[in-house]
């Protein structure tokens, strides 16, 4: 049985972001999917999933949808908080439960005061970290709308290299495996 455990940033991280409930010398921390981030604005959802605003019932059922004490539950994003006082900036980390077909997925979303400081690439090197710590978790996947340049960059910069797009959702697919993992085949759909 797995151990659950957040997955956002790893408290081995030396800027910005601390991990879970751990205490990390960095200055962004992340908790357990809850708390006040459905209040992002309009532009700052515009290049993450439909694009639209999300309202608290649509937050509380997508947080719901992480139960902590489901036993196939690896890994689960989390709230971002800077530090030193532990202000909400955003939400992120690695999802994943264990089922056949399920991927981990890399997921970060800033609140557009935020962008640009570095804060999303600590949050997803860290994540990623902290996800290859599970043995269940062999690959990671994330996925970016084309004109998203910055998403893109952190998602280079943090190793993870394109695999091809998916024109039914206007996203380029990305992926990083386990370091001397077998590198699989791309998943159907994408096209390069």
């Amino acid at each position: 049985m797995p151990t659950p455990s957040a997955c956002p940033a790893a408290a081995t991280t030396a800027g910005s972001l601390s991990g879970g409930t751990r205490r990390a010398p960095s200055s962004i921390s992340t908790r357990a999917a809850s708390g006040p981030w459905w209040g992002f604005a309009s532009e700052t959802v515009r290049l993450y999933g439909t694009g639209e605003p999300w309202s608290r019932p649509d937050v509380e059922r997508f947080v719901a949808s992480y139960p902590a004490r489901d036993e196939r539950l690896v890994c689960a994003p989390g709230i971002i908080l800077l530090k030193p006082e532990l202000e909400v900036v955003g939400f992120g980390g690695v999802g994943y439960y264990l089922w056949d077909g399920n991927t981990a997925d890399l997921l970060f979303l800033l609140r557009k005061e935020h962008w640009g400081k570095g804060l999303a690439t600590e949050l997803a090197r860290a994540a990623i970290q902290e996800a290859f710590r599970h043995p269940e978790v062999e690959t990671i996947h994330a996925t970016a709308k084309p004109v998203n340049a910055a998403s893109i960059r952190v998602l280079e910069k943090s190793g993870m290299r394109l695999l091809g797009y998916r024109p039914e959702v206007d996203r380029l697919v990305y992926r990083i495996d386990r370091p001397n993992t077998p590198v699989l085949a791309p998943t159907s759909g994408l096209s390069s």
